[in-house]
């Protein structure tokens, strides 16, 4: 697996000539902050202390900061780069290379998951850099600080659920190697779209179905419900976008209440579910299939 992943890395980030996806995609997000930072520069009319960006640039915490500017593009970044990694594989006969025995074709679908996850950690080192860079030629400020344990924690939750979609993302393009139906669950996935419509069809269901089939379509709205609270789409809007300081509040639905720790224990232990689960439907997918 590790030569694997060298050579995944290697081709990811390609340095020379900046021609690996990885530098694509960061190419494409320096673009947007220039784009941001063109806007703001208009609005402030070139006086970024003009009242009328301090919305824009005041900050509860660095944390608050990143997590207001990073979180929406992190997920969709890693979900892409992944997907059109996986997808490039297959395409190239790259796959097809890899020995024949079932160890080798089990030890490259499992890192995929693994490439996942180191691309969860680069987006949001690359993101966060980008922030930093634009907070600062703003004027940005920060209306107070974040304790290191809860900054550190933050950050790993971020990585994890970003990690998490991801994986899922690599789950789906290398279960079906299907060039549209990948990259319209990544998008999915990395923006959010799934626990939102989880949450319009436990509402649906609880509207429409309980006069009809009583408390068994309450119960079927309510396991939805439930579900979309631990979904890492979810825990990114509600942890990890407001800062450090969300993490210190209680878990979200009755089944984390109940749970040590609160929302820094859901935060954590959801993604590494989804992690798992994703390497598991993967391998099993995967093991008797023609690469």
């Amino acid at each position: 697996m590790l030569n694997l992943l060298r050579s995944d890395l290697y081709r990811i980030t390609r340095p020379r000539g900046l021609r690996g996806a990885f530098w694509q995609y960061a190419s494409a997000c320096t673009a947007i902050f220039v784009l941001v930072y063109i806007i703001f520069w208009f609005i402030a009319n070139g006086d970024f202390s003009a009242s009328g960006l301090l919305l824009m640039s005041n900050y509860a915490s660095p944390s608050a900061m990143l997590g207001a500017i990073i979180t929406d593009l992190a997920p969709l970044f890693a979900c892409f780069i992944v997907v059109e990694h996986v997808l490039a594989d297959f395409k190239e006969g790259f796959v097809r290379t890899l020995v024949s025995v079932r160890v080798g074709r089990l030890s490259y679908f499992a890192e995929k998951i693994v490439v996942a996850g180191i691309m969860a950690a680069l987006s949001a080192v690359v993101l966060a850099i980008l922030s930093l860079a634009l907070c600062g030629a703003v004027g940005g400020t920060f209306t107070g600080s974040d304790d290191v344990l809860g900054f550190l924690v933050w950050v790993l939750a971020l990585w994890l659920n970003t990690w998490a979609l991801a994986s899922l993302a690599a789950m789906v393009a290398l279960i079906t190697r299907v060039p549209v139906l990948s990259y319209v669950m990544a998008f999915c996935l990395g923006s959010a779209v799934i626990p939102q419509g989880l949450t319009l069809v436990a509402s649906l269901i609880s509207a429409f179905g309980t006069p009809v089939l009583g408390g068994i379509a309450q119960g079927i709205a309510n396991v939805i419900g439930e579900l979309t609270y631990w979904m890492p789409s979810t825990l990114i809007v509600e942890f990890v976008t407001p800062g450090a300081s969300a993490l210190a509040g209680s878990g979200l639905g009755d089944f984390a209440a109940m749970l040590p720790g609160g929302a820094v224990t859901q935060a954590i232990a959801a993604p590494v579910i989804w992690i798992a689960l994703a390497m598991v439907v993967t391998l099993a997918a995967s093991k008797n299939r023609e690469v």
